[in-house]
């Protein structure tokens, strides 16, 4: 009977010890996971930190070209305006200056034209 005592004790303490060791190598296998999975974030949380700095990079890129495109938008206006008083001073000297109208009414040389009108030219 006694036999069967100690048979079962030490049954019990080796399944006690594997369980131990289950449990053991269990563990070491969670740290080994966390570990990557904490290596996999700081991969993670620098790649982001370099994505946002390009997002603030373009960001920035877009507003100056907004900038800029306002500044052309507001040149070309200025342009337009100037070339709208041009137009209109010249058809006033045309209709107020005999010598004006003349010279205006010169035929243009065809070479000259060419130059000033694509379609003429060929291009």
């Amino acid at each position: 009977m006694r036999l069967y005592l100690y048979a079962g004790a030490a049954v019990f303490v080796a399944a006690l010890v594997a369980a131990i060791f289950y449990y053991r190598a269990d563990a070491a296998d969670a740290n080994s996971r966390a570990r990557v999975a904490t290596e996999a974030l700081a991969v993670a949380i620098g790649i982001n930190h370099e994505l946002n700095d390009t997002i603030s990079d373009l960001n920035f890129q877009a507003k100056f070209n907004d900038d800029l495109v306002a500044d052309l938008q507001n040149q070309l206006a200025e342009l337009a305006e100037i070339a709208g008083d041009n137009q209109a001073e010249l058809e006033r000297l045309r209709e107020a200056e005999p010598d004006v109208k003349t010279y205006l009414d010169t035929p243009v040389p065809d070479a000259l034209r060419r130059l000033y009108d694509p379609a003429r030219s060929g291009r």
